[in-house]
Formats: structure tokens, C-alpha cells, sequence
């Protein structure tokens, strides 16, 4: 069986059209600045934004995976669903992915795959962080790597697994 290993997975929409728009109208400056301003994100959001938290906490799971399916909104089992298709699949995520993993209703999505059978592992690692900048990081993703492919043993201790 085909190993899949995926580390620091954000984007949980299985189409391309949906990131294609996003790139070609991201406003870098406008990003740079309010990091170098340090301006708080929650002070700032939209009524959209506000209103597409609500839906997320409160529509029916069901639903919630129909809206993923459309992409429309992130929904982690979409792409755990594709990606575990013939294959064992491993995420790793450190302490910020793995909030947004769970703010998208991750744990949901991979307790209805794991019933279904797919061959799923979510971890929580918290020496990764998003791009892989620090050292110790860039040696943990390597070290996860190496695991996959059978030439290391990547160490259980460092790993908080994700109750399904």
C-alpha cells in the first residue's frame, strides 16, 4: 500500500481555482504591513468573517461536507478523503496548523474516514512550525521523512497523536 505523508496541510479545498484567485489577488504589502504593524487579526474582521465562523461552529457536519465539497469552505476531510484513496496517509501538524485543523472540523471528518476504514494518522508535533524556518523544525520534517521511507525511526514521544 502507497505511504502518504503531509506536513503542515493548510489548505483543505481540493480544487485549484479557489488558491489560483487567492495568489493572483493577494496583497503581499498589504499582509507585510499589518505583520510589521502587528496589528491583531480579530480586532479586524469582517462581518463575513464573523458570519463564516458562525456557520462553521454551528451547521450540521453533513452539511458543513457538502459546502467542502463544492469548495467553498476549508474542510479537512475533503482532502483526507482524496488523499487516503489507496493509500495510508500521515498529517503532521505543529501547535498553529494543528489549531486551524481543528478550527475547520478536522477531528470530525477524520473519526467519519477512520469508521469507513481509511488508514489515517493525524499528529500533533510541536517542534514544526508553518514554512519550516527553524533548524529544529527543517530536522524534524526530515526526520518524518525518513520514517516514511523506512530508513529512521521517527521518535512516538514527539508526537501527540489526534484523538479520532
Amino acid at each position: 500500500m502507497t505511504t502518504r505523508v503531509v506536513l503542515n496541510n493548510v489548505a483543505w479545498r481540493a480544487g485549484e481555482r479557489y488558491y489560483e484567485k487567492l495568489y493572483r489577488n493577494w496583497d503581499v504589502d498589504a499582509v507585510l504591513e499589518q505583520l510589521r504593524t502587528m496589528s491583531d487579526v480579530e480586532l479586524n474582521t469582517t462581518w463575513r468573517t464573523r458570519a463564516k465562523e458562525l456557520v462553521r461552529r454551528r451547521m450540521p457536519y453533513r452539511m458543513w461536507l457538502l459546502l467542502g465539497r463544492c469548495n467553498i469552505p476549508n474542510v479537512p476531510e475533503v482532502v483526507m478523503e482524496h488523499a487516503s484513496r489507496n493509500a495510508e496517509v500521515s498529517f503532521y501538524f505543529g501547535v498553529e496548523d494543528g489549531v486551524f485543523f481543528e478550527q475547520e472540523r478536522g477531528e470530525e471528518g477524520l473519526a467519519r474516514l477512520t469508521r469507513r476504514g481509511r488508514r489515517i494518522k493525524v499528529a500533533h508535533v510541536p517542534a514544526l512550525d508553518h514554512s519550516l524556518q527553524a533548524r529544529a523544525s527543517r530536522l524534524t520534517a526530515m526526520q518524518i521523512v525518513d520514517a516514511a521511507l523506512g530508513l529512521s525511526h521517527y521518535p512516538a514521544e514527539e508526537v501527540a497523536t489526534c484523538a479520532a
